[in-house]
Formats: C-alpha cells, sequence, structure tokens
C-alpha cells in the first residue's frame, strides 16, 4: 500500500491541528482535489470512475502539453493533489480573454472540483505520492517513512512568496497522489463542488442532457477561494423577468483587456424558435441588462464570454411587480 491508514489518520490529525485557525485551509488535510472543466465531470459521473489520461478518451484537455510531454508514464495514473488552488489554476481556472497572450485554446471556463477523501485513497495498494511537480521530479513514491519526508508547510503554504522560496513552494503545491489506471467515485468521493450556483445549474443541465444521473453531493463553495482561485472572467448572478436578462460578472484579475471590450453571445432556445444577442461590447461596470427575450420559462439559455461556455441550462422567469 500507499502508507498505512494509521499514518493517513495521523497526518490529517496534525495538520487539521495547524490549519485549524485558517478558514480557508482547515478542511484541506481531510481530502484529495482534482479540478476539471464541466464537460470532463459530466463524462466522469457518466463513467463511474476518475480515470488517467491513457484510460479516457475525447476528454476536454485543459493541460499543459509542453509539461505532459516530460514524463509519460504519469498518464498512467489517475491523479488527484494534496491541495486546491495549485499553480495549474492559474493557468487554467475561469475563463481567460480573448486578448490574454497566456490563453490557452481549453480551458476549465466552467470549473467543477472533485473532493475525495485522503484515508480512503491514499492507503490504496495501487496508489503513489509525490513531493512535488512530479512532471519535473519523475518520482513516485510509497511507504510511511517516504510519506514523513513531504513539507506539508510548503505543500499547503498559502501566502505570498518571493524570490527565494518561490520555485520550491510553487513546486511543492503540486504535489500529487495518484492512482494506477482509474479510481472509482465510490471509493473515496466525499463530494462535487461548484464555484458558483450556475456552475452547479450547468452541471445539472449538461447531465439531464446526456441522460446521466448523478447521485454524488452537490454543492457550492462555502468559503470563497478556499477550493477555487475566482480570478477568471465568469458569471456571478442570473436573472430572467419579462424579456429581460440580467448578467453579473466577476472581471479577470489578470490580463483584462486594456480596452474593456469583451466578447458576449446569449442564446435563448424556446419551443418553437430561438432568440441570439451576440456582440462585442465595452464592458464597464459588473452587470449587465438585455431585452427583447421572449417571457418563455422552459428556454433553455447558453451564454457564452469570450468565445467559451459560461452557463447552459434553465432559468426561473419572474413576471414583472409594475406591470404584472
Amino acid at each position: 500500500m500507499s502508507i498505512t491508514l494509521a499514518r493517513a489518520q495521523k497526518h490529517v490529525a496534525e495538520q487539521q491541528r495547524r490549519l485549524a485557525t485558517t478558514q480557508q485551509r482547515s478542511a484541506w488535510p481531510q481530502f484529495l482535489f482534482h479540478t476539471t472543466h464541466v464537460t470532463n465531470a459530466v463524462n466522469i459521473v457518466r463513467q463511474g470512475f476518475w480515470g488517467a489520461r491513457n484510460v479516457v478518451e475525447n476528454f476536454h484537455d485543459v493541460a499543459n502539453q509542453g509539461a505532459l510531454a516530460s514524463f509519460d508514464a504519469s498518464h498512467d495514473y489517475a491523479r488527484l493533489y494534496f491541495r486546491p488552488r495549485n499553480p495549474f489554476h492559474v493557468r487554467t481556472e475561469g475563463i481567460k480573454c480573448v486578448s490574454d497572450l497566456y490563453r490557452f485554446d481549453y480551458q476549465m471556463s466552467v470549473p467543477v472540483c472533485f473532493i475525495f477523501l485522503l484515508t480512503d485513497v491514499i492507503t490504496r495498494n495501487d496508489c503513489l505520492f509525490s513531493k512535488g511537480n512530479v512532471q519535473r521530479s519523475h518520482d513516485f513514491l510509497t511507504s510511511d517513512e517516504n510519506f514523513d519526508t513531504l513539507d506539508f508547510n510548503a505543500i499547503y503554504h498559502d501566502s505570498w512568496t518571493d524570490a527565494n522560496n518561490r520555485p520550491y513552494i510553487h513546486d511543492c503545491r503540486m504535489a500529487e497522489v495518484a492512482v494506477q489506471g482509474q479510481l472509482p467515485l465510490a471509493g473515496g468521493l466525499n463530494s462535487i463542488i461548484f464555484r458558483t450556483k450556475w456552475d452547479m445549474e450547468t452541471f445539472r443541465h449538461l447531465c439531464s442532457e446526456a441522460n446521466v444521473r448523478c447521485d454524488h453531493p452537490l454543492s457550492v463553495e462555502q468559503v470563497r477561494s478556499s477550493l477555487f482561485m475566482n480570478e477568471g472572467f465568469h458569471l456571478t448572478d442570473l436573472n430572467f423577468s419579462d424579456e429581460r436578462i440580467q448578467l453579473s460578472f466577476q472581471f479577470p484579475v489578470r490580463n483584462a483587456p486594456a480596452d474593456k471590450i469583451y466578447e458576449l453571445t446569449v442564446v435563448q432556445n424556446y419551443p418553437g424558435g430561438s432568440l441570439r444577442f451576440d456582440k462585442k461590447m465595452e464592458l464597464s461596470k459588473p452587470s449587465l441588462s438585455i431585452v427583447n427575450f421572449k417571457a418563455e420559462p422552459k428556454a433553455i439559455w447558453n451564454i457564452d464570454l469570450e468565445r467559451v461556455l459560461a452557463f447552459r441550462g434553465r432559468l426561473q422567469h419572474a413576471r414583472s411587480e409594475i406591470f404584472g
């Protein structure tokens, strides 16, 4: 086995005690994490397992392909991380603007976090772990003795770094746990967490469209930025009243367009037709109302920001209190 149950339980107890006063990190030691795009999340639930890259087909691949090529052996493992919000999230989580020079072709525009119980996974016979970024070290480990060498002060580190400690801490933050081939969701999945309720509704709707049943606990992040970076462009609220839809946004923290011009597409599909708003426009305020849609409660809405999915699903329709 990777490590004994006693060592895993000791880790959880020690690290929870150490992080007890930090609201964002206090629950981290109990769990292992991996965040993926919403369409991948639907397929994972459909399959019933978290799979290695060499096992899964036709997925929305947001990984750095150059880094992946440096250690092919890692592709045989289903990989989880000791912590959320690691350096992988900086480049991939949330919508990156079209003008962003660092934008990948694929990104987690609607991120979904799968949370597994550490004690259930790391004690498996087919489980390994790493001290840091295994794409660099090429080194997976086992045994209680090797687990004792992991620097959890650095792995769970979540404050500013400087030129002296930055490379080491960023590497440690990528420490992971890997299971050969695939990890059944029944073998430790605790819950599936979303950044906003609109992300969760998108997941639910995509599951419904794909005829996928999800019996796993779903919830929205309770302590902001405990699981997600929340730095990318995304929707924070949606309201549909009469013929008007109102969208609220969080603007990107990094590399926002200097001219504040964003691409926005809103499509309303309803029985017998559809309406479309498709425009490049300046967004100087974090909310926008668009009119001339149909007051149809059965409509399916598809919203793209910067050419990628931001929301898909139904919206509860409310009649105006003034005009009835």
